[in-house]
């Protein structure tokens, strides 16, 4: 048999039509492979970066929430030391100064601070409007301090000048004090009672322990 005659033998075109086959179903084999394995490795890497991502937004919402803690713990003491000078005492004009002084060092930045960060979304809904409303709490707490302070001084200038005129009703501090004082004393307790309930929240749910 001459190699013309082999090259067209049906043993030869039957061997070559299964080599021929063979090589594209290895190719395609092959490329089908590379498919998967290239979109496995793409799938690793973008859960890989979720779950960067989850524990970088974990972190950042921990930063902001201890940020948010140790604000309120100092709100809490400045609050207890303001109540303390706030009740019964002498009729001289800076009976107040004190608590005003003190109550002055409030400081309201953290829950703006974690708005602005955009973790919002990491925290339970009950406690975003626990959060959101104790900066309006304290802010009261202040506003009663700093007023019964200035109205003080008012309401003892009426008083003087009431008995000076001899007035057949004068001005009474012992009137005011007896309804301001005690207004000023719920609205404290009332900012101490719902920071409290916040750090509880802080200390429960988020797992949040500040140091003294």
């Amino acid at each position: 048999m001459t190699f013309e005659q082999f090259l067209y033998s049906p043993e030869f075109l039957a061997n070559a039509t299964i080599a021929f086959a063979s090589s594209i179903v290895g190719a395609f084999i092959g490329a089908v492979g590379g498919f998967f394995v290239a979109n496995w490795q793409l799938s690793k890497q973008a859960k890989e970066r979720q779950k960067d991502a989850k524990i970088e937004f974990q972190l950042k919402k921990l930063t902001f929430l201890e940020y948010l803690y140790e604000e309120l713990r100092f709100n809490q003491k400045v609050l207890h030391r303001s109540l303390t000078f706030i009740g019964r005492g002498p009729n001289i004009m800076n009976r107040w100064s004190t608590a005003k002084s003190i109550i002055s060092g409030l400081q309201i930045g953290a829950w703006n601070e974690v708005v602005k960060a955009g973790v919002l979304i990491g925290i339970h809904e009950e406690d975003r409007r626990l959060f959101s409303i104790i900066n309006r709490t304290i802010l009261d707490a202040r506003s009663y301090v700093w007023e019964l302070e200035a109205n003080w001084h008012r309401v003892r200038e009426w008083e003087q000048h009431d008995i000076e005129k001899e007035a057949l009703q004068p001005t009474s501090v012992k009137v005011y004090e007896q309804s301001a004082v005690p207004q000023t004393e719920q609205a404290i307790r009332y900012a101490i009672e719902r920071i409290g309930q916040a750090i509880e929240s802080l200390e429960k749910t988020y797992k949040i322990n500040g140091q003294d």
